[in-house]
């Protein structure tokens, strides 16, 4: 109503206003057009532009030749940040099936970030990018598995996306975006929950021209870093600025360091201070000694003593001892409180997890450590005693969080009933916690796991944590193809996994003895193996803290093809069968034809029978333990990977591959234009480009047409709105 009397209001002052201006000839009709016109004009103008500037920026991020940034979200929080040199920083975050990188690297050159199964340049999956006079070039590239050469390559199919390029005053900054598996499976590496080799290179300068041809690349040899090992796909966890800690150090105190290659397991105990209350543990990380000592430092972990005896008292004012001597002692120490191996970053907790530390309870810690160096220089040894002096440090609050986190091991228990055949690529191993340990001491509700660290010594290849419940195999609780035995860390899971009382677990682990000739047996040293998960979960419980299985004395004999031993003769001899009698078990387990019965030895430990051990913090272990177990037979349900990826992978002759780089008569930005072009990408879609575009002549006309179809667009939205009102 309002609108309408303000009209009618403003038509009769225009009558009126025009009758009083016809002696000056002047319509204010005319002037309220033209004026209309101009704006119109104006309003087009600003449209056009608009719409061009927005295709140039598409165009950037086709060719990477623009100078400009692209509009990327600058809100991006980085999960995870790692330096892998003084010179190069590493951000990247995982969403759902994509993964975003950024590259910060002190040079003005080019820079490359790549990804490898074992660590060699060879067969690598590389990305490569520069910023030459304010233009970004930004490529897929690999490293030939064939040719002697370390040169990255750029590949067919362009699978990774730029974001954004430039330069400051010392850095080349390089922002980037890929799918955790391109289905490339030619060239490009899937990003997985498996251990990722990282490779990286850069150099002061740029390829000449911005040419992207074999060769082009100046001093690619000497370009290249070391490999870094890295867990890739967890759960990112920033350290928290807003709550008050305090450092609590457990150091050795001046340890000898071993002469030779043999393991040196020392223990050292400490008394906490008394606390008022109880606290959360929210992070932990290794104190280093020396860079020596670095090299010796296998394991350290951390247990809680139950009790607080007199001979407690006496061993926290030692400077520590070897473990193997303490045997007899009844000292109670076997709750896990936290644990690191060799090449393991500091571990921070999720914010609603911190491990619970209270001094009404536990009053002493026993600290582990693990010396072993297989590379020993024994010629600077003999120089110098070394001493180490390492341990872990514990930030600790007074900010209790949601909840109390636990840590257990689940595994094989370390002896040697756990034989490696030697000469194998593929040997299984398994330790199993079993429904009647879960069903008898987990919670009602269960546990979360949050957090697993894997532990196999020098041959394990694959580790994972199997889950059984109601005669169906779930998905794994971590699985780890690739693992490297000098980065074995805690990864917080994406999502915490759920086990319920009478869930069997099984820790899985997979060796490759082709390098050895004798038998491995299983132990706590290094020239020893292990089969190891330890899990960090919530909410805590005292009932088991220890959840192993080891394979019956039964089933190793009859793995050997030996019935009967003659277990009162020294060494110990066999009795049945005929063929084998007289001979000693050391014997039979040397010359065992490994070649011919290794897939009957397989068959028979991992459907034999075993001992199950269930402990409790207090050693006491369970009647469960006195009874054996085999693989349950009944499983109906076994679980497999779901298979993401249906493309086959691209076919083309020898012939078709050895003259895919021929460069010569090909300008350097349709080779860039083509290097960028991506028929898989899904952030195609996001930029709203076509993925039938062939070069950078062809999208021209589609730029043009597009920015025209937005200006008449904008230009009838402005006549509509005019209409309107």
């Amino acid at each position: 109503m309002l609108k309408e009397l303000d009209y009618s209001r403003a038509k009769l002052i225009l009558h009126e206003f025009e009758e009083r201006s016809s002696t000056m000839n002047l319509s204010l009709k005319s002037i309220k057009m033209r004026s209309f016109a101009n704006i119109l004009t104006l309003l087009k103008c600003w449209i056009f532009l608009s719409c061009y500037v927005s295709q140039l920026k598409m165009v950037e991020s086709r060719i990477g030749g623009f100078s400009a940034h692209l509009d990327i979200d600058e809100t991006t929080i980085w999960d995870h940040t790692v330096n892998l040199d003084d010179n190069f920083r590493l951000l990247w975050t995982i969403k759902e099936n994509y993964a975003i990188f950024e590259i910060q690297v002190r040079t003005h050159g080019y820079v490359g970030l790549g990804f490898s199964p074992t660590g060699s340049k060879e067969g690598a999956d590389v990305v490569m990018g520069w910023v030459d006079k304010g233009q970004t070039f930004f490529q897929d590239r690999h490293v030939s598995a064939n040719k002697n050469s370390t040169e990255p390559l750029v590949d067919p199919s362009q699978d990774y996306v730029l974001l954004s390029g430039y330069e400051n005053n010392t850095h080349t900054i390089i922002r980037f975006r890929r799918k955790l598996d391109t289905c490339d499976n030619l060239y490009d590496i899937p990003i997985t929950n498996n251990t990722m080799r990282i490779l990286f290179l850069y150099d002061e300068n740029d390829p000449l021209n911005g040419s992207v041809g074999p060769g082009s690349l100046p001093n690619v040899d000497s370009a290249w870093r070391s490999a870094q090992s890295l867990v890739l796909i967890e759960r990112g966890v920033q350290a928290s600025n807003a709550e008050k800690t305090r450092k609590l150090e457990f150091r050795n105190s001046g340890v000898e360091l071993p002469y030779d290659d043999d393991t040196l397991i020392w223990c050292k105990f400490f008394k906490l201070d008394k606390m008022e209350r109880k606290n959360h543990v929210i992070k932990f990380e290794p104190i280093f000694d020396s860079t020596w000592s670095l090299q010796y430092l296998q394991y350290v972990t951390l247990y809680e003593c139950a009790g607080s005896g007199p001979e407690l008292e006496a061993l926290a004012h030692e400077p520590g001892q070897q473990c193997y001597n303490m045997r007899g002692m009844q000292l109670s120490c076997n709750t896990y409180m936290a644990t690191w191996s060799r090449g393991s970053p500091a571990f921070i907790y999720p914010p609603e997890v911190g491990y619970p530390l209270d001094t009404s309870s536990v009053k002493f810690i026993m600290m582990e450590t693990h010396y072993n160096n297989l590379n020993i220089d024994f010629e600077q040894f003999k120089l110098n005693h070394m001493f180490d002096s390492s341990g872990l440090r514990l930030h600790v609050t007074e900010q209790l969080r949601q909840n109390d986190a636990g840590l257990m091991s689940i595994g094989i228990e370390p002896n040697w009933h756990h034989i490696i055949p030697p000469g194998q690529a593929r040997v299984v191993s398994q330790g199993h916690c079993i429904e009647q340990c879960t069903k008898s001491f987990f919670p009602r509700e269960g546990v979360n796991i949050f957090a697993t660290m894997t532990r196999t010594h020098q041959i394990g290849v694959e580790v994972k944590l199997r889950q059984m419940r109601n005669m169906q195999e779930l998905a794994p609780i971590v699985s780890d193809g690739n693992i490297d035995p000098n980065y074995q860390t805690f990864r917080r899971l994406p999502h915490a996994a759920r086990s319920l009382p009478g869930d069997r677990l099984i820790a899985e682990c997979v060796y490759d003895s082709t390098t050895r000739r004798a038998i491995t047996l299983g132990g706590p040293s290094m020239k020893e193996e292990s089969c190891m998960v330890f899990a960090l979960y919530y909410p805590k419980q005292k009932q088991l803290t220890t959840c192993h299985s080891s394979p019956s004395l039964s089933t190793v004999l009859h793995s050997l093809g030996i019935e009967y031993l003659n277990a009162n003769s020294d060494p110990v001899v066999i009795s049945l069968p005929p063929e084998l009698k007289g001979m000693t078990l050391e014997t039979r387990l040397l010359t065992y034809d490994w070649e011919n019965q290794f897939k009957a030895f397989q068959d028979l430990t991992l459907k034999g029978a075993f001992k199950a051990q269930c402990q409790n913090e207090e050693s006491s272990v369970s009647n469960i333990s006195s009874t054996f177990i085999s693989w349950p037979a009944n499983i109906t349900e076994v679980f497999e990977a779901p298979k993401l990826c249906t493309m086959k992978p691209p076919s083309s002759t020898k012939s078709e591959q050895s003259d895919l780089y021929v460069v010569k008569d090909i300008s350097n930005n349709d080779i860039v234009e083509g290097s960028v072009r991506n028929s898989r990408s899904s952030f195609s879609e996001t930029l709203a480009l076509s993925r039938s575009e062939s070069s950078s002549a062809s999208y021209i006309p589609r730029l043009f047409s597009n920015y025209y179809y937005c200006y008449y667009f904008g230009t009838l939205l402005i006549a509509y709105t005019l209409v309107l009102s």
